[in-house]
């Protein structure tokens, strides 16, 4: 998502209704909703001439999932200060070995 920075202070109102959603829905769904909404409000929409990318395949997701679950595995109980500096050296992407690999394993299943 692009969001212009004149609107980033919907996506700091959208930050508390989206631990508070979370919390009374339990859905995996709130951080898009309250964006959504925080941002629909906030936001003119506007065309713009940009390349669009399809940055979550199942490929990306198959790849960064266990990394994810094992970072916070690791780092869950540390202070989220440190966990966001941990995160900032923690690689989701794939090299292009990883995706030939990945590739690969997929062609012979």
């Amino acid at each position: 998502m692009g969001i212009h920075h004149d609107n980033m202070p919907a996506l700091h109102d959208a930050y508390s209704q989206m631990l508070a959603e979370h919390e009374i829905a339990k859905i995996d769904a709130a951080e898009q909703f309250c964006i959504g909404i925080a941002v629909s409000k906030a936001a003119s929409i506007s065309p713009h001439h940009m390349r669009i990318g399809d940055y979550n395949t199942r490929g990306k997701k198959a790849f960064a999932g266990p990394r994810v679950l094992q970072f916070f595995k690791d780092n869950g109980s540390a202070p989220i200060t440190d966990q966001i500096k941990r995160a900032g050296r923690y690689r989701l992407w794939r090299t292009p070995l990883e995706i030939w690999r990945q590739k690969m394993v997929n062609h012979l299943r």
